[in-house]
């Protein structure tokens, strides 16, 4: 009998492709997202159910675990624009503190055994040992960073069996099944920006730090194919059900990419230079980060597919051209 899983956020980037590959690997997938930053049209081919609400709402929640069966959740719903948090410090802590806890209290009254919760290495703040491990001291320098922190506390403290998952800057799109990152405002994610800068769309990329203690000056992180992590969601749940074993894990590639590289991948793919303006540092900002993924691989044999940062590029490229192509 297939199980039936809770994706919260099912309707955004990161909780569609993995409410796809769930699908894939047989499961019933059941959506919950309030699309105040999600777009239905993500909700993927084989959903069983989407339903319409936000997390906080408890009767919600316990009626679709019971409706369904459901046996485990996977939370993604969050708010994730460091910016914009440290600009919006209240609505952070509501949208990703206080809501996780709603939905966790919900959840385990209600007979949920699984709980996997999207986290992010912004926890860390500015790790001194990097690539960072996941017994890094946490010290986040972002109030969305605090806001995933005390999150996880909530999590880890539920009596709920759970997987933690840490990671980092997220990329790509499985622009074929017609899947990628879509937003309602200005996007901030830089590759997004430098597809972007490519079309013409905008006339230059805003280069936030260029005296950070790297290789060319500016802040380095740990890109990740969206893919590759929707997979690792999916084998960590796996694990769990055989498992029982509670525990964090960071997801990255353990390779880190500055600014200028993602400019410079990305003029080698245009052929032409793509202009940048370089401005003061963003608040929240680390310098560094880049995943230790040691202790994921050993315990799940995770093993990536989409590594390649030109790949990265490419897809998300391919993806605008193909929401573009569909709005003519």
């Amino acid at each position: 009998m297939k199980k039936t899983v809770l994706v919260t956020g099912g309707a955004g980037y990161i909780g569609s492709h993995t409410a796809k590959a769930l699908i894939a690997e047989g499961y019933r997938v059941v959506v919950l997202d309030d699309l105040s930053t999600g777009n239905r049209m993500m909700v993927p081919q084989g959903t069983t159910v989407f339903a319409r609400g936000n997390v906080a709402d408890t009767d919600l929640v316990r009626s679709l675990i019971r409706r369904h069966d459901i046996t485990s959740v996977l939370h993604f719903a969050a708010f994730v624009d460091v910016a914009e948090s440290e600009r919006e410090p209240d609505r952070y802590y509501e949208n990703n503190h206080r809501s996780t806890a709603y939905l966790v209290d919900a959840a385990q009254s209600a007979g949920v055994e699984r709980f996997v919760f999207s986290s992010t290495a912004a926890v860390y703040g500015n790790p001194d040992l990097v690539p960072t491990p996941e017994d890094a001291p946490l010290a986040p320098v972002s109030t969305y960073g605090k806001s995933k922190m005390l999150a996880e506390k909530v999590v880890s403290g539920s009596g709920m069996e759970y997987a933690i998952l840490r990671y980092f800057n997220v990329a790509g799109a499985d622009w074929k099944k017609g899947l990628g990152y879509m937003v309602k405002k200005d996007p901030t994610h830089l590759i997004r920006r430098v597809v972007l800068a490519m079309l013409g769309d905008i006339e230059l990329i805003d280069v936030f730090g260029t005296d950070y203690p790297t290789h060319d000056g500016t802040a380095v992180r740990d890109y990740i194919h969206v893919r590759d992590l929707a997979q690792a969601h999916v084998d960590m749940l796996r694990y769990l059900e055989r498992s029982g074993v509670s525990d964090i894990y960071n997801v990255g590639y353990g390779r880190g990419y500055s600014v200028l590289d993602v400019v410079n991948a990305a003029q080698k793919i245009l052929g032409r230079s793509i202009p940048q303006l370089n401005c003061h540092r963003r608040p929240g900002d680390p310098a560094m980060v880049i995943a230790s993924s040691r202790k994921l691989a050993e315990t799940i044999n995770w093993q990536p597919q989409f590594m390649s940062l030109g790949g990265m590029i490419h897809d998300e490229l391919d993806w605008v051209r193909l929401q573009r192509a569909h709005q003519e």
